[in-house]
This record gives structure tokens, sequence and C-alpha cells, in this order.
């Protein structure tokens, strides 16, 4: 028993003992994290408030995150810097520093945050296939807010499932959630980040519209779980390929216009869109869509961006 953990810790690297605890720590929050996330949208309509209030409540309570996302960026990308500058000389630097001297350089920081973005900015949109990436995600993010936040609604109020099987339901989607973390690098490693990203995107949708079609409970839980797998391929590999072409420099920042970018489009914009839809063609509208943008994001991947960018391997 022991020396199959030690391999398991091996292969996924995590020798490391502070990162196991972290791992640990992390289990209770994201059960807690499951369990309010799966069930308020249900809630919301239990207090009486229609589709497009569901919509409009998931939409302003995410507001902030998009106001704050790209401050957040810029500040890791400088005061990461800017600690790195200071383990040259750490303590002389400190002890001398006079407290206006150091107010002076927290203000020199900030000072720069408008010509940071500015040169970030720039870099951005010079790669076209960094451009590309981020669009593409835009599209993936959209697809993911039209639905994610109906399908307790679905199951509850169209299927008419009680409470239990729903809890299945979403735990058998956490179940394929976990599972695709661990395949999609495995599957990544040999067949690169875009070849990934195409075949989830495909799979998804191909999965999203049969979606519509299942009524029994059994089929659905086979369905959820495998829509889940295919799906929670994407954002690992997304991120890493975000990653891979971004200047070091400037990760930060990038990845907080994505964030940025995955909070208007997925958690702003996509309940007030499914709401209407909902509401103005009918619940199967919200899913239809979702694969149509799922799809779209797919043909995006394999047309758009570059071969020789999306078929970085893991381990080089």
């Amino acid at each position: 028993m022991k020396h199959a953990l030690r391999k398991i810790c091996s292969r996924f690297h995590l020798q490391e003992k502070n990162l196991r605890w972290i791992i640990v720590s992390f289990l209770p929050a994201s059960v807690a994290g499951w369990m309010v996330d799966t069930a308020l949208p249900l809630y919301v309509r239990e207090l009486g408030i229609g589709m497009l209030g569901v919509g409009i409540f998931f939409t302003s309570a995410t507001l902030l995150e998009t106001v704050f996302a790209v401050p957040a960026g810029w500040a890791a990308d400088r005061f990461n810097r800017a600690r790195a500058e200071l383990e040259d000389k750490p303590i002389v630097t400190l002890s001398n520093a006079s407290l206006r001297g150091l107010v002076s350089r927290v203000k020199s920081l900030f000072r720069s945050f408008f010509p940071d973005m500015v040169a970030s900015w720039r870099v951005f949109i010079r790669d076209r296939n960094l451009v590309t990436l981020v669009a593409i995600g835009t599209l993936g993010s959209l697809s993911y807010g039209v639905s994610v936040k109906y399908f307790i609604i679905y199951f509850n109020e169209i299927l008419r499932f009680d409470s239990m099987q729903i809890g299945v339901l979403f735990s058998l989607a956490a179940a394929g959630s976990a599972l695709a973390g661990i395949l999609g690098g495995l599957f990544s490693d040999r067949l690169g980040r875009r070849t990934v990203l195409v075949i989830s995107a495909l799979g998804s949708a191909a999965l999203t519209f049969a979606f519509v079609y299942v009524r029994l409970f059994e089929l659905m839980a086979a369905l959820f779980f495998f829509l889940a797998l295919v799906g929670g391929v994407w954002a690992p590999n997304y991120q890493v390929l975000l990653g891979e072409l971004t200047p070091e420099l400037y990760r930060g920042r990038v990845f907080s216009f994505m964030d940025v970018v995955f909070t208007t489009g997925g958690m702003a914009v996509g309940p007030l869109l499914g709401g209407w839809l909902w509401i103005a063609i009918g619940p199967s509208s919200v899913f239809i869509s979702d694969a149509m943008l799922t799809l779209a994001c797919g043909i995006c991947v394999l047309l758009l961006i570059g071969k020789r960018a999306g078929e970085i391997q893991g381990g080089e």
C-alpha cells in the first residue's frame, strides 16, 4: 500500500509535503463550494424568482470579480518582480530604508500600473495565436455560462427528478471532472494541447446535443458523467496552452484578461442569455445554444490555432 502511494505521489509530483497539505485542506472547501454552487439556482427559483431573474442574480453576483481581476493580475506580475529584486539585497536594503523611502517605492510601483498594462496589451495583440486563443476562450466561457446554472432547474422542473437523483447526477459530474484532470494531462502529453482541445469541444458539443433528448434517469446519469469528463479536459489544457503562448513577464496580466473574459462571458452575459432563451424559445434552447457555441469553439481551435503552437508537448 505504501509503495503504491509513493508511486502515485511520484507520478503526479506530490512528494512535497506542503503541496499535499494544501490539497487535503482544499477538499472541504471544494465540497462546500459544490454544494452551494449546485443548489443555489434551485433555491433562487424557490424564492419565486423568474428565469430572467435567475440570470440577473448570477450576473450581479460576479461583477466585482470582473472589476478587480485586471489589477490583481498586474499586482501578481509586478510584486513578484519587486520581490525578486529585493532577494538580491534583502536585509541591508530594508534595514537602511526609511519609512518615507519605502512609501515612495510602493507609490512608484502603483504609478507604473497604466504603462505596464499598455505594454502587456501591446505584447498581447501582436501574437495572433494568443489573441485567437483568448477570443475562443470568450466563446467557450459564454457556452458554459449559458447553461451551467440551468441544469439543476431543468432536472427539477422539466425532468421531475427528485433531490436524491439530482444529487447523484452532480456527484457523477464531479467524479467526471476529477477524472478529466488526470486523463487530460495524459492525453495532452501524447497528442498535444490543440488536439485535446478539439476533441474535448467536439465531444462536449455532441453530448450536449444528445442531452436534450434524454429523459430516463439512468441514461442521463451516464451522459452527465461523460459530459463532465469530456468537457473537463478543456480547461486545464486551455490554461496550459495559454501560459505556453504568453511571455513569462506578462503571464499574470494575460491570465487576468482571461479571467475578465471568463467572468464577463461565462458568469455575466451567459446566465442572462440562458434565462432569456428559456423564456423566449424554451428550456431545450438553452442547451442547444451551449452545444452550438461549444462546437464553434472546437472548429475555431482546429482552423485558427497554429498547429505548431498547439502541439507543444507537456514534457518539453
